[in-house]
C-alpha cells in the first residue's frame, strides 16, 4: 500500500478501498450515529482512509493511559467490537471517537502529530467550546461532521476547504478515565479534581454526547478519513 511521511514525524499509510479493513471502518462509521442532525442525510461517503503512525506521541499516550484505572464509569456509545478497531485498554476507559476539523487545519495537526489544546494553536480556526478550552470528541460521526468543511455543516458552512479534496475527519483512541458528566455547558480549563475528562451528555443542551480532554497525551490519532455526504 502507499505510504506517505509527513515531515518525517507522522506516517500515513493508505488503506486500499477493496480491502476488508476499509469495509470494516466504513461499516462501523456509518453505524455510529443516532441520526439527530437533520442537515446531514444518508451515509458518509468515504473517499480515502489513512492509518496514522506517530511513535513519539504513541509512547506519551501509552504512558498516560497506563496511569489511569477506573471502574463503573460513563462510557461512549457506538464502540466497535472488531479486534482491529476497538481500543485495547478497558481499565482506562479508552474509547475510539471522532474529531472534526476544517480541511485547512489538517496539515497543521499532522505537523504536530496530535490535537493540540487551543492555547497551543496558532493559525487554526476553532469552533465550539461549550466545556472550555480542551480537545473535543464525539461518539457520533454526524456530530463531528458539523465541524468539517462540508457545505451544510452546522458550524463551518463549507469554510476551510482544500481545492480538489473533500472533507476530513480524524478518528482517535481517547483515554476518558472517569469523566465528569455535565448536562449543561460549563467552562473548564481542566477536569475537576477526581476526574480525567468531561462529558457533555446528550439531552437538553446537546443532541449527542461530546467528550473533552485537557491533556494532549490523552489521545492518539489513529485514522484520517476523507469523505463527503
Amino acid at each position: 500500500s502507499e505510504e506517505i511521511r509527513y515531515e518525517n514525524y507522522v506516517r500515513l499509510e493508505y488503506i486500499e478501498k477493496n480491502t476488508e479493513f476499509f469495509r470494516e471502518i466504513d461499516n462501523w462509521i456509518n453505524s455510529a450515529t443516532r441520526n439527530k442532525h437533520g442537515y446531514i442525510s444518508g451515509k458518509m461517503k468515504i473517499r480515502n482512509i489513512y492509518v496514522l503512525y506517530n511513535d513519539t506521541q504513541y509512547k506519551q499516550y501509552k504512558k498516560y493511559q497506563k496511569a489511569i484505572i477506573v471502574e463503573n464509569v460513563e462510557k461512549p456509545l457506538h464502540q466497535p467490537n472488531t479486534e482491529k478497531l476497538k481500543p485495547s485498554c478497558d481499565k482506562s476507559n479508552t474509547a475510539i471517537l471522532f474529531h472534526g476539523s476544517r480541511s485547512a487545519n489538517v496539515s497543521r495537526i499532522l505537523k504536530s502529530g496530535k490535537l493540540l489544546l487551543p492555547k497551543a494553536l496558532s493559525g487554526v480556526s476553532i469552533n465550539g467550546s461549550l466545556y472550555g478550552a480542551g480537545s473535543y470528541f464525539a461518539d457520533d460521526w454526524k456530530k463531528s461532521a458539523g465541524y468539517c468543511s462540508i457545505d451544510n455543516s452546522a458550524w463551518v458552512r463549507g469554510q476551510g476547504k482544500i481545492n480538489s479534496r473533500k472533507a476530513f475527519m480524524f478518528i482517535a483512541h481517547t483515554v476518558l478515565g472517569k469523566p465528569k458528566v455535565e448536562m449543561s455547558p460549563k467552562g473548564y480549563s481542566q477536569p475537576p479534581v477526581g476526574f480525567n475528562s468531561v462529558m457533555g451528555k446528550m439531552g437538553t443542551n446537546v443532541l449527542n454526547n461530546e467528550f473533552i480532554i485537557y491533556d494532549e497525551n490523552a489521545n492518539i490519532l489513529n485514522y484520517l478519513v476523507e469523505f463527503e455526504v
